[in-house]
C-alpha cells in the first residue's frame, strides 16, 4: 500500500473491517463495535509504548 511506503517516517495500517464483507459492513455500522475496536487499538498503542521505551 502507497500509505505505508513512506521510507523518512514510522506508519502503520489498520484495517477494522472490509465494506465489502457484509458481515463486517454491518459490524461497522455499530457504535458499539466501532467504540471496542477504538479502545482494543488504543490498549495496543498504549501496550507497544510501554514496552519500547524511547
Amino acid at each position: 500500500f502507497a500509505v505505508l511506503k513512506a521510507p523518512d517516517i514510522p506508519s502503520a495500517l489498520f484495517e477494522m473491517g472490509y465494506l465489502s464483507n457484509a458481515q463486517d459492513a454491518k459490524l461497522l455500522q455499530s457504535p458499539a463495535h466501532r467504540k471496542k475496536v477504538a479502545e482494543a487499538v488504543m490498549r495496543a498503542i498504549d501496550i507497544y509504548f510501554d514496552t519500547h521505551k524511547f
